[in-house]
């Protein structure tokens, strides 16, 4: 008698349940579609004519279409997308001609490099040292390249940036490169070693976050048809895959400066490493950044990038003392000027400020001693 009655109640619990966290996430995707399709109206509607000062819009049309094509290239020559972000066999990017968009031998071109040069500035990052989002002479390495012509110091810069790369994957072509012993390395770092590359499946992962990933989407799957599923995903993303992503992804950091470190030593290159910026450490904002954060926040990779980063930079700044780092992150503190073009690409303003303040350091440290130059 009693079994007749349990199985009922545990049906009738279970329905009820079902019935309520219904109600509550349909109530919940209701609000957050309201509040996302505002926001997506109101990302539409900006006026992005002036957020670059140094390029006419036409011309950002025009470079807009240029990296299309360039992207597009990448796309064949390694496959898709994905394995052009996450492959380690081949070092550079294939060949691109345009009017604003160069790449040579692999490599994004930096404009008015010496012919001969007493010393090479080698950086490494990913799309934003690559630079995309400006001319070739806009990009950071070229406007640090413009700094070092200007103060008479003899220095080429060389752009390293390739789209999606993290500090792991830069150091593999460290590995397989030959540089010089005076060669100064120069790290970007930060965005793409936050964790949510792991999370989205988009870099190389280890194969138990590769399961956690299988068991996400399987959750994401079967969602479709119990609330209770719905919110066990979601509970599982926060709980366990964001955790997991984001202590990994910092030991993986930590192993790569150790790594960094070793290979400084027995080659005999310098290197320094720079955490950059991006729009949520920029705490002065354009109403259009405010707009673009806004719109970033609203989806779910914005939300849980932000986790990320409130979690890992602290630690990031932490580990960067202890190698030889710099925080900067905050150089666009003091600023209200529009310099993001998203949440973490710059325009040629803030590849400006961030050339500046590398060829600043650079100058502190006394890295060109033995050359004249002017202070800035």
């Amino acid at each position: 008698m009693q079994l007749s009655v349990f199985w009922p109640g545990v049906v009738i619990a279970f329905l009820f349940l079902e019935i309520c966290l219904r109600i509550i996430n349909n109530r919940l995707i209701r609000f957050l579609d309201l509040e996302k399709d505002r926001l997506s109206q109101r990302f539409e509607n900006l006026d992005n004519s002036n957020s670059e000062l140094n390029v006419t819009h036409e011309d950002l049309i025009k470079l807009s279409n240029e990296y299309g094509e360039h992207v597009k290239r990448c796309m064949l020559h390694y496959g898709n997308w994905s394995n052009a972000i996450k492959s380690e066999e081949s070092i550079h990017m294939p060949d691109y001609q345009g009017q604003f968009l160069n790449v040579v031998d692999g490599l994004r071109v930096t404009t008015d490099t010496p012919t001969v040069s007493k010393k090479r500035v080698i950086i490494f990052g990913g799309s934003t040292v690559f630079c995309g989002e400006v001319p070739d002479n806009l990009t950071s390495c070229s406007l640090l390249q413009a700094f070092f012509n200007d103060n008479k110091i003899s220095a080429t810069v060389i752009n390293y940036g390739r789209h999606g790369s993290t500090l792991q994957n830069r150091l593999l072509y460290l590995e397989r490169v030959e540089f010089e012993r005076d060669d100064l390395i120069l790290f970007w770092f930060g965005v793409n070693e936050l964790g949510w590359k792991l999370i989205e499946g988009k870099t190389n992962v280890p194969f138990f976050i590769y399961l956690l990933n299988r068991m996400s989407e399987g959750l994401k799957f079967f969602s479709k048809y119990l609330a209770l599923i719905t919110f066990s995903s979601q509970l599982f993303v926060s709980v366990i895959l964001e955790p997991v992503s984001r202590i990994y992804s910092y030991l993986v950091l930590k192993r790569s400066f150790y790594k960094l470190e070793t290979l400084s030593q027995l080659r005999g290159f310098e290197y320094k490493v720079f955490l950059q910026p991006n729009l949520l450490t920029k705490t002065i904002r354009t109403r259009r950044e405010e707009v673009l954060l806004k719109f970033f926040l609203s989806r779910q990779k914005g939300r849980i990038t932000k986790k990320l980063l409130d979690a890992n930079y602290p630690k990031f700044r932490a580990l960067i003392d202890r190698y030889n780092g710099v925080d900067a992150s905050g150089i666009f503190l003091k600023t209200n000027r529009e310099v993001f073009v998203d949440w973490c690409h710059l325009n040629s303003e803030g590849n400006r400020v961030a050339a500046q303040f590398i060829f600043k350091k650079l100058n502190e440290d006394k890295v060109f001693e033995d050359q004249s130059y002017r202070s800035l």
